[in-house]
């Protein structure tokens, strides 16, 4: 770890600034990354939650779909043994 913070706090500093300034920023940026992670981690499970959702609203509109399809069709031969 000590190498990764000293490249970060290379990256970040400037030839003239100090490096306190660097290890500042780097506790800033491991903070805002550790914020972000847990925010998208609530997103990726909202987006689940929604997903498994709408997905049953789907099978439950094909199944009904289905059985008027079915419906339709008993009543159409029921109407062409009539006609005959």
């Amino acid at each position: 770890m000590v190498s990764i913070n000293r490249t970060i706090s290379l990256f970040f500093s400037v030839r003239d600034s100090s490096r306190h300034w660097a290890d500042v920023s780097l506790t800033a940026v491991l903070q805002k990354l550790a914020e972000d992670k847990v925010a998208l981690q609530r997103r990726r499970d909202i987006l689940k939650r929604t997903v498994q959702d709408l997905s049953s609203q789907y099978e439950a509109l094909k199944t009904q779909l289905n059985e008027n399809e079915t419906y339709v069709q008993v009543g159409i031969v029921v109407l062409c043994h009539l006609c005959q």
